[in-house]
């Protein structure tokens, strides 16, 4: 070996970046880095432009990599392609694939992330009413908050909004009636209040009004110029197909035009605690009560 950098030194993770940061000016598709994660975005109405455009930013990849000192490892390098038709006949298309810990499939309707999720979850769960046996309140919701919220929650803006999300929650139900001492069938709706714990539903709520108002200057407002009460609220991206609601973009938007314009005007800190707070003592099992409850708040 005649260059390199020392296995698990703090400088390692810092000098790759730097080292492929030139990698998207060298590809002539869009290419998103996100630490030792490359993927490459290629778009068309035809099944076949995508086949043959991969094909080419693999040339120009492998070309890269070459001339840089690095292979790339065919083991780790997948190609799937996205659609609204079912995309199993097409050879070679994996059903799922595992991208920074979210487990994406062809058709993005998130089944497959869910599934996984809820293994690891029902896990946790039996671990947290192993723990409940012998830790005290406080101590067992630190252990629920630190191993089972913090894994539920991830990547939510993603999956969120999904009917398989619904599997998520059931998972949440099933750890917060271990955590409070409820019975396997008894109403835990009153838990997530009195211990101030955010439902999934309002997890997703939160996060994506938070995504909302942190990069509200990237979307349209006023929808018009007439004084009505809802001039001052965001415009909905238009959409052809149903598929379409089912996007960070959509719900989050929806979410957002319900809170109170007051809030909207707060400082990013103070906008989460008002809208976390509201959220907490809402419990809110679907979006349908946050948008009568967020109504009646206006």
């Amino acid at each position: 070996i005649r260059y390199g950098v020392p296995q698990g030194s703090v400088l390692g993770p810092t000098l790759f970046i730097i080292f492929i940061n030139d990698l998207p000016q060298r590809v002539s598709y869009p290419t998103i880095l996100f630490a030792d994660d490359s993927t490459i975005i290629s778009k068309d109405s035809s099944l076949n432009a995508p086949e043959s455009s991969t094909t080419e930013a693999i040339g120009e990849i492998t070309s890269w990599f070459n001339g840089n000192g690095l292979s790339v490892n065919d083991s780790k390098t997948q190609v799937m392609f996205f659609g609204l038709r079912d995309l199993s006949s097409v050879v070679g298309n994996p059903a799922s694939s595992k991208i920074l810990g979210v487990h994406v499939d062809p058709r993005l309707n998130w089944r497959v992330h869910c599934e996984q999720l809820a293994k690891s979850l029902n896990s946790i769960t039996f671990l947290l009413r192993r723990l409940s046996e012998r830790l005290p309140d406080f101590a067992l919701l630190t252990a629920y908050h630190a191993v089972f919220q913090s894994r539920a929650a991830y990547s939510i803006l993603c999956w969120g909004h999904s009917p398989a999300a619904a599997t998520i929650f059931g998972c949440q139900r099933r750890a917060i009636r271990v955590v409070s001492g409820l019975g396997y069938r008894d109403d835990c709706k009153q838990a997530f209040i009195t211990r101030k714990i955010l439902t999934i539903p309002a997890i997703f709520i939160r996060d994506s009004v938070m995504y909302i108002h942190s990069n509200r200057k990237n979307y349209k407002s006023p929808i018009h110029e007439y004084s009505t009460r809802k001039n001052k609220d965001l415009s909905l991206p238009f959409h052809r197909v149903e598929a379409t609601r089912n996007s960070t973009n959509w719900w989050g938007i929806k979410f957002y035009n319900a809170v109170p314009f007051e809030l909207r005007e707060l400082p990013t800190a103070k906008f989460k605690i008002c809208i976390s707070r509201f959220l907490s003592d809402l419990a809110p099992y679907t979006f349908d009560e946050y948008f009568s409850a967020a109504i009646n708040m206006k």
